[in-house]
């Protein structure tokens, strides 16, 4: 793994990783994070990019060191298209980038541009099945889904935590204050109940902050639920068909 790059991702995502949070996650939990983390070579970058091609509507990924001119501050549209590539990744089933920082996603264009450091995390395809159960349950208005992917987390006895972190996904104002409030509350009430959290969980905390952390200098209230179905048919179509046909 690069470490160098590690370093740099966790620098930038300090505000997030409050010690408040950090005190609630199990060393070996982080241990697992970091030895589960993977630096891709340039040849293995270009492989990347051609197995898992972005969507058009979502950005454009690029893999070059050429410096680009970036507007730090994104428009209400292309927030959205960040939060349809959270999704992309998180519902998908390629090796996920865990850099969605601004330095990442440039908007200098629609749509976006993204450059991430090529940090990997290989998640389980337990733990794939039970983000997905979560969050296709939540926006799909199946709570019993929902339910199963909080348990297949490790989450269970945290499931009013997680809901009240959805909030109204209609209007999402995204900050680093919330990110730690809301996580530090979920993760406190797991670890007081004895629960025995996924260990990707962490890995998929730290692409959450990143991506807050791109977030957190738009204004406007983002709208979650219409960018999760803008992006779901898109992960549909690279779906097995029996899968799919259970969410119908």
């Amino acid at each position: 793994m690069g470490r160098s790059d590690l370093g740099e991702l966790l620098r930038a995502l300090e505000a997030m990783l409050s010690p408040r949070l950090l005190a609630v996650i199990p060393p070996a939990h982080l241990l697992h994070a970091y030895a589960s983390v993977h630096r891709l070579g340039p040849a293995e970058m270009r492989e990347q990019c051609m197995r898992f091609p972005l969507p058009s509507g979502l950005g454009v990924f690029r893999n070059d060191t050429f410096p680009l001119r970036s507007t730090r501050t994104l428009s209400t549209a292309q927030a959205e298209r960040v939060l349809g590539l959270y999704f992309w990744q998180v519902l998908g089933q390629a090796p996920v980038f865990l850099d969605m920082r601004a330095r990442a996603l440039l908007g200098v264009e629609d749509p976006l541009l993204w450059r991430p450091l090529p940090l990997v995390a290989h998640w389980s395809l337990e733990f794939r099945a039970a983000c997905r159960d979560m969050y296709e349950g939540h926006f799909l208005d199946q709570p019993s889904r929902f339910s199963a992917g909080a348990r297949g987390l490790g989450l269970g006895h945290a499931e009013s935590e997680l809901r009240a972190q959805f909030g109204d996904t209609r209007a999402v104002l995204f900050s680093a204050a919330s990110f730690v409030k809301r996580s530090t509350a979920v993760l406190r009430r797991s670890m007081d109940a004895g629960a025995a959290i996924h260990p990707d969980f962490v890995s998929l905390s730290l692409l959450l902050a990143s991506m807050y952390q791109r977030l957190s200098g738009v204004r406007q209230p983002l709208d979650v639920r219409a960018a999760f179905e803008r992006t779901l048919p898109l992960v549909l179509q690279a779906r097995d068909p029996a899968e799919v046909a259970q969410l119908v």
